[in-house]
């Protein structure tokens, strides 16, 4: 959509109003819908190839930290992901070939649990036993400090992701 056919501040404030209900589970045609009436669009039509474009968008990943992910992979490193997504999100995730680099993938659209609630952080605890054995050490990196927060008073190592550099330093000085 070009900018004179809506207004984007609309647009982002409603997407992000409406965000958590998606990472829960809602439907595609729920939240969209929400979101397009709450932008003054006219659009629904289009739901299904906003949601697998929104879903392509956010789940792609820079080369970077796939090289980052890769290396830990390699090193035999038992790898988990914990997203607050929708359905769509976490299906192109899980399909992807960076994907197959986690043994243990959780998302919040499945789980109807999300960042930063307590209850999800004991979920990956009891699935990354179930897949690996183990969970004593978990190093977690997240693009917000609420859930950081969260993570570390659940007794994780969390750190802010900011950088792959940086992410990098924090594992290495993490033991």
């Amino acid at each position: 959509c070009s900018s004179d056919l809506f207004d984007s501040e609309k647009f982002q404030k409603a997407y992000w109003d409406y965000r958590n209900d998606y990472d829960l589970g809602c439907t595609d045609e729920e939240f969209w819908s929400r979101v397009f009436e709450a932008s003054g669009i006219n659009a629904l039509e289009h739901v299904a190839a906003v949601a697998h474009k929104d879903a392509e968008l956010n789940s792609t990943i820079a080369q970077a930290p796939l090289r980052l992910l890769e290396e830990i992979h390699q090193g035999g490193v038992h790898l988990a992901i914990l997203s607050n997504a929708p359905r769509p999100m976490a299906k192109a995730v899980a399909e992807s070939s960076w994907g197959s680099l986690f043994a243990t993938k959780l998302f919040s659209s499945d789980l109807g649990i999300m960042k930063p609630s307590a209850a999800i952080y004991q979920e990956v605890d009891r699935q990354i036993e179930l897949t690996s054995g183990h969970s004593d050490q978990t190093i977690f990196f997240d693009d917000r400090r609420i859930n950081v927060d969260a993570a570390n008073h659940h007794g994780w190592q969390a750190y802010l992701w900011e950088t792959t550099d940086q992410a990098r330093e924090d594992l290495i000085n993490s033991g």
